[in-house]
């Protein structure tokens, strides 16, 4: 399933008066797995070692999740794809 996620990250000031402010962040990944206190979302998967091949991970305390979006389900057969046409004439639908 792919998600995107909307969390606070967590800051530091040092050598400094200023109080630390929260980062907004978003990140898109793969749910690699979801528990009590968090969640882990891959940025990559390697087709050729999947469901094993993921990549690029990171993990986000539940606490400082904002808002989490479905973009897509496992199973999902209504997903359009497009053939990059690789001449060096734009062509793509991005």
């Amino acid at each position: 399933m792919m998600l995107l996620v909307e969390w606070y990250d967590i800051t530091a000031q040092l050598n400094t008066t200023e109080s630390p402010k929260l980062a907004d962040a978003v990140t898109l990944g793969f749910l690699e797995e979801k528990n009590d206190k968090c969640i882990s979302l891959s940025t990559t998967i390697f087709m050729d070692d999947y469901p094993g091949g993921y990549s690029d991970r990171i993990t986000i305390p539940l606490g400082c999740i904002k808002n989490i979006t479905k973009l897509i389900k496992e199973g999902d057969n209504n997903l359009k794809t497009f053939n990059v046409d690789n001449s060096g004439e734009d062509s793509s639908p991005l």
